[in-house]
């Protein structure tokens, strides 16, 4: 394994060291150009931290975790490769020399710990773990901003609006390997459509605050990990709310908590192959700075004493919608609610009279004639639906995972079965069972959040539902 000619250990292992980590910093804010500057300071004020920590409080390779208990990291190495060199008169030659730097810690042999330093440094470090393996990636970001701004005037390629946007580009990187967690507030309607086009992952603030760390951490990785040879996680300080950590380049109110935070990336840690931390401003003497700028709509903001109420921590809150106050419960209004279920029984109406019709079809002519009039028929209007759309958003297929595009087959096994049980068991009792079948299979992808479902743990009243349900099922075939 080559060695690499490194400086003064942040911590130096006791015996064969099985975990290595190379402490990289890149102290680049020069792509801070619609916040405030500052992030530069981030690597050597954490690299003190760090020092103090282990030289203050580890005995013997051993350290007292209040959540954990005794941790043994004898055998754990931390590598200071110092603070990458950079030239900061050129973006692109700063995206290579930080990349270059991540590479060589990663082909000696050591997992990157990359401190920012601006968010734009996240695209090579990325590209590194990318270059240094054969199989794909997966990227887990926890930011309050999407990141996806492809080019602009003021901000070029390379900034901390694109680190997530140039990665997309890179050929082993999936946007459904993707998982943005933390987004609040607004973005563009060019970074919001990119990421649908793409297929990329959102778990934004407000459902992280539902979820919580464990189910969050399980998602995440479930998406990231789907078909990937590495993860690599990179964490905005923005994400937390700046009441708590207001020393960042552009915070947003709301936000998660340092404690969710923690728990969640400690969740993920095992699954890591490269991990970077950029957006800490250590130097909280920094003016209010108020831009303007066309990509962005915000009142103006502070560091100093900024404080933000987490309304996303509210279980019910009210919101004016329409010029009235409606209760609002989990983002979406009663009004809104009776929409989807009005969608949901005209769905209903309409499977139970096309099973009616296949049934009278499979008596004329049979099962295999009867899908295929139910499917040629469904198949010309969303043909022409399309072609009226340009073919819509289909360019995504590629981003989304192999096992949906099996949908259209699902499609014809349940009209297959539809038709050839209706007229032989009656639409009632034919039905019956195919809803108790759904019952049961929906019931489970639910609380394990398979196949990209999301996750709804069933909890004893949705338990309780589902069993009244089933046993009304009973009654019926009985």
């Amino acid at each position: 394994m080559e060695k690499m000619p490194l400086g003064e250990s942040i911590l130096a292992p006791r015996s064969d060291p099985r975990f290595r980590f190379a402490y990289i910093g890149v102290p680049h804010d020069a792509a801070t150009t619609l916040g405030n500057p500052g992030a530069r300071f981030g690597p050597q004020a954490l690299r003190g931290a760090l020092k103090g920590l282990f030289d203050r409080r580890l005995h013997e390779g051993r350290l007292a975790d209040l959540d954990r208990g005794i941790l043994d990291l004898s055998d754990v190495e931390v590598a200071d490769f110092g603070d990458t060199n950079l030239s900061y008169y050129d973006a692109e030659r700063c995206v290579d020399q930080a990349y270059q730097a991540v590479l060589k810690a990663l082909t000696a042999g050591f997992i990157p710990l990359i401190v920012g330093g601006d968010h734009a440094m996240t695209f090579p470090g990325v590209k590194a773990l990318h270059d240094a393996h054969k199989g794909n990636v997966g990227l887990i970001q926890l930011d309050a901003h999407c990141d996806l701004t492809d080019h602009s005037e003021r901000q070029g390629r390379f900034s901390g609006s694109s680190g997530i946007r140039r990665s997309l580009e890179l050929e082993r990187l999936n946007g459904a390997n993707i998982v943005q967690v933390g987004l609040r507030g607004y973005t563009t309607v060019e970074q919001y459509q990119v990421g649908e086009e793409h297929g990329v992952r959102r778990i934004t603030a407000t459902e992280f605050n539902t979820l919580g760390p464990q189910a969050t951490a399980k998602r995440a990785l479930a998406w990231a990990g789907d078909g990937a040879e590495v993860i690599y996680l990179t964490v905005d300080l923005d994400v937390l709310t700046p009441g708590e950590a207001p020393g960042t380049g552009w915070p947003e109110p709301g936000g998660l908590t340092a404690e969710q935070v923690l728990a969640f990336v400690r969740l993920l840690a095992p699954s890591l192959s490269a991990v970077d931390n950029c957006g800490a401003q250590p130097d909280l003497r920094l003016p209010c700075r108020h831009h303007h700028h066309p990509q962005r709509s915000h009142p103006p903001r502070c560091h100093h004493g900024a404080r933000a109420r987490n309304l996303s921590l509210e279980p019910r809150r009210k919101a004016l919608v329409g010029g009235k106050w409606r209760t609002k419960t989990g983002g979406k209004t009663v009004t809104s609610y009776l929409f989807l279920i009005l969608v949901a029984i005209l769905g209903g109406i309409a499977v139970t009279l096309q099973a009616q019709f296949m049934g009278v079809m499979d008596k004329s002519m049979g099962t295999v004639e009867s899908v295929f009039i139910t499917y040629g028929s469904g198949g010309l209007v969303i043909g022409l639906t399309m072609l009226a759309l340009r073919g819509g958003n289909l360019a995504a297929w590629k981003g989304v995972p192999w096992y949906v595009l099996t949908a259209g087959i699902l499609g014809l096994i349940i009209v297959g079965t539809i038709g050839f049980s209706v007229p032989r068991l009656g639409i009632v009792p034919a039905f019956t069972v195919l809803v108790a079948t759904q019952f049961i299979v929906g019931a489970l992808i639910d609380h394990f959040g398979l196949l990209g479902a999301d996750l709804r743990p069933l909890d004893l009243p949705r338990a309780i539902g589902v069993l009244i349900v089933l046993v009304g099922i009973w009654l019926i075939l009985r």
